[in-house]
């Protein structure tokens, strides 16, 4: 088993970001509460946000949301931010500072998420 990370929980039911000793893809899916996938790289070329690859279809309608800035779509239940060695694919430590994180994250209810998806279909074309 490798090193212990600094890893970053963002818990979407409690709406806390707070940073979380990670050892490995068990402590990642533990976090997010099962199978990840990437959500969401950041600028710099390190972290990226894990969420539940299948937390839309699986986790219940009043779970929590949040949206990252930067991200394009918000994303349903809890995520954790990691780094990964672009070389190796190894996981590291995360880089960005949990302030940073917590400026660039915003918390949405269900509704917040509907109002969200109305505005955008507003404007596309045919």
């Amino acid at each position: 088993m490798g090193a212990v990370m600094r890893a970053i929980k963002i818990n979407s039911e409690t709406r806390t970001i707070t940073e979380v000793d990670c050892n490995g893809l068990a402590d990642e899916q533990s976090i997010v509460g099962g199978m990840i996938g990437t959500a969401h790289y950041f600028d710099n070329g390190v972290d990226r946000i894990m969420v539940n690859e299948e937390g839309l279809f699986t986790l219940p309608q009043d779970t929590g949301w949040f949206i990252v800035e930067g991200a394009y779509d918000p994303f349903k239940g809890n995520g954790v931010v990691v780094g990964v060695d672009e070389n190796t694919g190894d996981t590291v430590d995360a880089q960005i500072s949990l302030e940073d994180l917590k400026s660039k994250v915003r918390f949405l209810n269900h509704a917040e998420v509907h109002q969200l998806a109305r505005a955008r279909s507003a404007y596309r074309t045919v």
